[in-house]
């Protein structure tokens, strides 16, 4: 008869393997793109419909765009060269 080996109760640890890239822009940066994560969630929470992937996914995108390339003048709406 071959060697039967005892069960062991030792649990393998598996670490996920979730790539994620380091941020090295400003800190208020980093800030308001969170703060555009949070406020997608709590505004699909709130609704009661929908999913947040989408928003909190494409948050960088927003504030890059919103910041960099958009232009808008909050005092007057009826600039010509707003977006």
């Amino acid at each position: 008869m071959g060697m039967v080996e005892e069960p062991t109760n030792k649990r393998t640890k598996i670490e996920p393997k979730v790539r994620t890239t380091p941020y090295d822009g400003p800190d208020l940066e980093l800030k308001a793109i969170n703060t555009i994560r949070a406020l997608s969630a709590d505004q699909v929470q709130s609704a009661n419909s929908g999913h947040p992937g989408a928003p909190m996914g494409c948050a960088p995108m927003a504030y890059i765009l919103w910041s960099e390339f958009m232009n808008y003048s909050p005092s007057n709406a009826k600039w010509w060269n707003r977006d």
